[in-house]
């Protein structure tokens, strides 16, 4: 996709969160610049089913409900400032992070529209200063994809764009409520509704290579060669920068996959390859 669609889709996807109605429209645009521009200053990414709408290059899935955002450590008060202070959002939970995100997390706070209730943002902090290691400690590959105020992210990015992931190395225990993923069952084998996604438990029974989500290929994201980026040119109101999370990943040390030895008879990494 060329920048002018996917800044048409983050638009389309972001806007309802920050819409104050047909009559009112430069103040729901100045909300959503002032929105990328908090993201920009906390170092915080949108990850979850916005994320994954945004990228998704089989359909066009329905709007969201949920918004979801990964934010270092100690800069929840920036967000409750601007959506409490400016957006009309109100907190409804908050609670230290769990299962999947146990150990990276520190907690997530969830935010309700007071008029639109349907509507709702999520903070999930990390317990360090940056975000990298909350990022990759999702359970899954589909919620390894991220938008910054100018940048997406991607790990796996073929994959993830059509629609498909892989569990990691943590089963799917519903442990992890920071990221939403709406429209799928987790281990569904079929895509029936627009924007659903197929999410494999593992690759041993696939027809095919494991490609990029092979759990025998340990990936490095030093220099950005194993991860998957794209400028999609940020808003209007929004200053343009080098994303701060994007250039920590490249100059990190930080390895990724998706398990720890393939099973898959198709991939040539692994041991029941029956290839010729």
């Amino acid at each position: 996709m060329g920048k002018d669609i996917l800044k048409g889709r983050v638009t389309r996807y972001s806007i309802p969160f920050f819409d104050r109605g047909p009559h009112l429209r430069y103040d729901t645009q100045d909300d959503l610049d002032r929105f990328f521009s908090t993201l920009r200053t906390t170092r915080s990414w949108i990850v979850g089913s916005v994320a994954l709408s945004v990228v998704s290059v089989l359909s066009e899935p329905p709007a969201r409900s949920n918004l979801n955002v990964l934010s270092p450590y100690g800069q929840l008060h920036e967000w409750q400032d601007f959506l409490v202070g400016m957006c009309g959002f109100v907190v409804v939970s908050e609670a230290k992070c769990a299962g999947a995100y146990l150990n990276e997390g520190g907690k997530f706070i969830t935010f309700q529209h007071e008029d639109r209730k349907s509507l709702r943002v999520t903070i999930t902090t990390s317990a360090r200063p940056q975000i990298l290691q909350l990022f990759f400690a999702a359970p899954n590959t589909v919620q390894q994809v991220a938008i910054g105020s100018h940048h997406i992210v991607m790990p796996y990015p073929t994959m993830t764009s059509n629609q498909e992931g892989v569990c990691g190395w943590r089963p799917m225990d519903g442990a992890h409520p920071a990221v939403v993923v709406e429209g799928h069952d987790s281990y569904q084998t079929a895509s029936p509704l627009p924007g659903a996604v197929v999410l494999h438990a593992s690759t041993a029974n696939w027809t095919r290579a494991c490609g990029e989500a092979c759990p025998a290929v340990e990936r490095s994201a030093r220099g950005l060669k194993g991860i998957g980026s794209c400028n999609w040119g940020g808003m209007d109101g929004v200053d343009a920068h080098r994303d701060a999370n994007l250039l920590s990943l490249g100059r990190s040390r930080l390895y990724f996959r998706t398990g720890a030895f393939c099973l898959n008879e198709h991939c040539v990494f692994s041991g029941r390859y029956k290839g010729s």
